[in-house]
Order: structure tokens, then C-alpha cells, then sequence
């Protein structure tokens, strides 16, 4: 049996495949909360404390479709897991990386691959779940165990357009030595050369700080979930905080691998922040 204390929320407008779903699930251990609509769902994410997946359908009648549904979920849980079903070639063909990333199901689907899905995407490490982040943290964890080798080879060299490299700075700060270019667009400015949270927030400039600082001291790498949330857009966000040189604290610099992840509306943090968006964090200690 698994996930006998993870609970799934699924969505679906048809009410015998929302009954089949939810029945496997069930049977399969997952506690599971069942919504006929995305209308429906919404108060059940905002009611419920501890829901670790969300399932849903993307097209269904009501003013929430699949993406309202998940946009409010990570705008209150960052980092919860999405996980979406449709039958509709449009959609299909429009959300090609979410399909490619298996994060929409194609309909029809066998209920063993739905389980598959399920059970890969609650138990395993958020940072596994991630290519980009993958990528950086393998990279990292040879590094740790060979030191002679550098960070960047020909694989993590892709990831350079989603890697930031911080070093400290005077006055027990941090300064961005460089910003990845597929970056710049979700920040709003290239933040190459300047200071670490200098258009924030204090709050959030504190935030980072102490996530940098602790990063530094241990010589442990640090998983971020975010979500910037207004009611029309959410933008959530992953990032990976690696100390370099990998196992020899105090580290020299911090690498960032980030991924950016818009649901349905396209918008940078500056931008939604202006909207008066909200920010959460889930912040997740990686033992090596």
C-alpha cells in the first residue's frame, strides 16, 4: 500500500471517471478528496490543510478550469504537487511540456499508469522531480565526492541560462556574480552585479540572506518552493542553492539552478508584486 497518509485531491466533471480515480487511489492507500468541478475544488484547497497532490482535469464547466484549480493550489501550498488529465487534442497539443514532463496525463489513460505518475511524483525528492535541478544537484553531489572536478562540465553548461552564481559581499551580504538569461525576463532586470534582495522586501531580502548565509556556513544545499499569487496569475518558482567548492564549508559561492513555472498567465515577479501578489515558501534542508 502507498501513500497511506498523503491525501489527493481529484478533479473531473465526469462522475464515473471521477468515481474510478478516486476509488483506485483509495485502494491504492492515498486518502482522497473528490471534486466534480473545479468550482467545487476551490474551497476544498482552501478548507483543507493537508493535501500533497492535486489531480485534475484541465476543461470543465464553471467559471475554474484545471488551472485556476492549480493555480490557487500553489498560490496556498508552494511546492504541492499538479498533476493534470485531459482528453481534448488542443490542450494536448498546447501543453506540450507539461505532457513531455509527464505532468499532464493524456485521456484515456490505464489506471497503472496514473499510479505510476502519482506514486513518482509524491515520493520522490522535489529536487529529483526537476530536470534543471536534477541536473545541478548530481553535478554537485560528484563534485562533493571528487573535488578535483569542476561544477561546470558539458552537461551543467546547458543549464547555464537557469543558474545564478553568488558570491559574499561586504558587510555580510551577497552579490550576483552572474544571472542565467532565461532568468532575466521572471526578475525583471538582469541582476548580474548587484546586491541579493536589493528591489525586494526587507522581509524577503532578510529571507534570502539567512537562506545564503546558512548555505555558505553548512556547506548544504537548500530547496526553495515559491509562489507569487495574485487572483488572475500565479507564478511559482524552484531553486536549488548549492555551495561551491561541493563539501568544503565555508563555501566561496552559491549556485542557483531556477525554474520557472507560469500557470496560464505569463508575468515577472516585479510585475505581480506590483499587483499586490502574495509570496509563500516552502523550504525544504538536503542532507547529502
Amino acid at each position: 500500500m502507498a501513500g497511506e497518509t498523503q491525501t489527493i485531491l481529484a478533479v473531473e466533471d465526469q462522475p464515473d471517471v471521477l468515481d474510478l480515480a478516486a476509488a483506485f487511489l483509495s485502494d491504492e492507500g492515498y486518502r482522497v478528496l473528490a471534486a466534480s468541478s473545479g468550482d467545487a475544488a476551490i474551497p476544498m484547497l482552501v478548507d483543507t490543510q493537508d493535501i500533497d497532490l492535486v489531480f485534475t482535469d484541465i476543461v470543465m464547466p464553471g467559471q475554474a478550469n484545471g488551472f485556476a484549480v492549480a493555480r490557487k493550489a500553489v498560490a496556498l501550498r508552494p511546492g504541492i504537487k499538479v498533476l493534470y488529465t485531459s482528453g481534448y487534442a488542443e490542450q494536448l497539443h498546447k501543453n506540450q511540456p507539461l505532457v513531455a514532463r509527464g505532468d499532464l496525463l493524456p485521456k484515456p489513460y490505464r489506471l497503472e499508469r496514473l499510479k505510476a505518475r502519482v506514486d513518482e511524483l509524491l515520493n520522490t525528492p522535489p529536487e529529483e522531480l526537476n530536470r534543471v535541478l536534477r541536473t545541478a544537484f548530481r553535478r554537485w553531489c560528484r563534485c562533493r565526492a571528487d573535488p578535483a572536478q569542476p561544477f561546470l562540465d558539458e552537461e551543467t553548461a546547458m543549464l547555464l541560462p537557469q543558474l545564478s552564481f553568488v558570491e559574499p559581499a561586504a558587510g555580510g551580504g551577497f552579490r550576483y556574480r552572474s544571472t542565467g538569461s532565461a532568468l532575466i525576463p521572471d526578475f525583471g532586470l538582469d541582476l548580474s552585479g548587484r546586491p541579493v534582495g536589493e528591489n525586494v522586501s526587507r522581509e524577503h531580502r532578510r529571507f534570502l540572506l539567512e537562506v545564503y548565509r546558512e548555505v555558505v556556513e553548512t556547506g548544504k544545499p537548500i530547496y526553495i518552493a515559491s509562489a507569487y499569487a495574485t487572483p488572475t496569475a500565479t507564478l511559482a518558482t524552484e531553486r536549488l542553492f548549492l555551495p561551491l567548492p561541493a563539501g568544503a564549508p565555508p563555501a566561496r559561492e552559491v549556485v542557483v539552478a531556477q525554474t520557472f513555472d507560469h500557470i496560464e498567465a505569463r508575468s515577472s515577479i516585479p510585475a505581480l508584486l506590483r499587483e499586490g501578489a502574495t509570496r509563500r515558501n516552502v523550504v525544504r534542508r538536503i542532507e547529502p
